[in-house]
């Protein structure tokens, strides 16, 4: 499948992102939370994901009237670590990148949480 129905999306569990208290990685973490059985993203294809991100160390969980809309980016023109981390990522699936300063910020590591609703190959 290269997108998820409105039924599947509306089934998703609430994003929860884990307040760590390890020292803070300092490459890139890409951990699968669940893997989904649709179409693999490419690194250049435009994708529609619903995402919630937090300071590293900061717990957080949303609620149906936190959730943002979700959103449709081009891989290559979003930020390096999203560039490298949700290639080879299947639609339906929930991934959570962990993503060091030295990546993409200079204000602190920062936690992702990103579920693939769809893929739309370049």
């Amino acid at each position: 499948m290269t997108a998820m129905s409105r039924a599947e999306i509306a089934k998703l569990p609430e994003f929860t992102v884990k307040g760590y208290t390890a020292p803070a990685p300092k490459k890139l973490v890409v951990r699968d939370l669940w893997k989904g059985s649709g179409v693999v993203v490419g690194p250049k294809d435009e994708v529609l994901v619903d995402f919630v991100s937090a300071n590293y160390g900061e717990a957080v969980k949303t609620t149906p009237a936190t959730r943002n809309p979700p959103l449709k980016y081009f891989l290559d023109e979003v930020v390096d670590s999203w560039e490298e981390g949700v290639p080879g990522m299947r639609v339906g699936g929930r991934r959570e990148l962990i993503v060091p300063n030295a990546i993409d910020y200079e204000n602190g590591t920062v936690v992702y949480v990103i579920d693939l609703l769809a893929v739309y190959p370049k």
